[in-house]
């Protein structure tokens, strides 16, 4: 079986007896191992402790300062993505008060992701 995205793969999954509840929330199914701790967590909770873990390691190592402006490399595929989109919902819900804005990065890898941006 070839491994997921969540370094399990789905064969491994499926003989968890699904569905498995959270094991953070309780209320939803599982939808995938997460690789740091192994637990089974919906994809809700991880998303919850994702975006947690980005805002504690902001916080903690003084990443930003209130009226920075911050440039997002943007590549346009799912790492720069997921980066855009989570320094744009902590930003707001933290309220860090960043400047944030994409910078567009062209690897001019020609078809890589031509249409993306």
């Amino acid at each position: 079986a070839t491994q997921s995205t969540w370094g399990v793969s789905g064969r491994d999954f499926a003989k968890k007896k699904m569905p498995q509840p959270c094991a953070w929330c309780k209320d939803r199914s599982a939808a995938l191992k997460r690789p740091k701790t192994g637990a089974l967590i919906c994809k809700q909770c991880f998303f919850d402790q994702f975006e947690t873990e980005v805002h504690e390691t902001i916080v903690s190592n003084n990443l930003f300062r209130p009226k920075e402006r911050v440039a997002i490399g943007a590549s346009g595929v799912k790492d720069s993505t997921v980066l855009a989109n989570v320094l744009t919902t902590l930003n707001d819900r933290y309220k860090y008060d960043l400047d944030l804005f994409l910078l567009r990065i062209d690897e001019v890898i020609t078809g890589y992701h031509d249409d993306s941006i």
